[in-house]
């Protein structure tokens, strides 16, 4: 899908805080850190935002064997500024046997490079809250390590006001979040480092709990 609208999460918040919460943060891995990072950066009623693999720009979304035209993510009724993937072509099957696992981080890393500028990276030092970003030095799927050094370049040359950290984790691949799909053997290093990856797995949900509990969140 493309075109999502991120009010969908100002929805989330509002209908939280009428409900009693007085406290709502937001968890996103992947695609949904890009969103979390890029939502309260418009919404700034927060109190956290977590994002496990994220994003420091926004891009077009990926459709059946290609990128789309589309942002991800529209405002308002209106698209919101993306990194174009017009004139790198991709396959999944292709890539998948050109490098024997699933992922994609050279072409992100490529259109960074390229396409990278103040338009549609996202406006992080808006964001009303702590920010925690967790991300694997060998991230196959996107180069999430690089775009969260993006992220923290950022928010030092902005002068952020509220704590903000970046833990890097060696032996891990893009699901860092407290799961265990099957699919993440499509990824050489758990295939390789199985049960340092499922431990990174672990860490990374320690410290996320151990950082709300020093924001007296839990």
């Amino acid at each position: 899908m493309s075109l999502i609208p991120i009010e969908i999460i100002s929805d989330a918040i509002t209908y939280l805080k009428n409900k009693g919460y007085s406290k709502v943060g937001i968890y996103g891995f992947s695609k949904g850190a890009e969103l979390a990072l890029i939502a309260t950066s418009y919404f700034p009623q927060v109190d956290f935002v977590i994002a496990v693999s994220p994003s420091c720009c926004v891009f077009a979304r990926i459709e059946k064997n290609t990128y789309s035209k589309n942002s991800s993510w529209s405002h308002n009724g209106q698209s919101i500024p993306h990194i174009s993937f017009d004139g790198i072509k991709t396959n999944y099957i292709k890539n998948f046997i050109k490098n024997r696992e699933w992922g994609f981080a050279e072409h992100y890393s490529e259109v960074i490079s390229k396409q990278k500028n103040e338009e549609n990276t996202i406006k992080v030092e808006n964001i009303n809250a702590p920010i925690l970003l967790l991300s694997a030095e060998n991230d196959a799927l996107w180069c999430s390590k690089q775009m969260g050094e993006h992220i923290i370049k950022r928010l030092q040359e902005k002068e952020f006001k509220y704590t903000y950290r970046h833990i890097v984790f060696p032996y891990a691949s893009h699901i860092l979040c407290p799961i265990k799909p099957k699919r993440r053997l499509a990824f050489k290093i758990e295939r390789k480092y199985m049960k340092k990856c499922n431990a990174s797995r672990e860490n990374a949900l320690k410290i996320t709990l151990n950082w709300l509990s020093e924001l007296q969140i839990l």
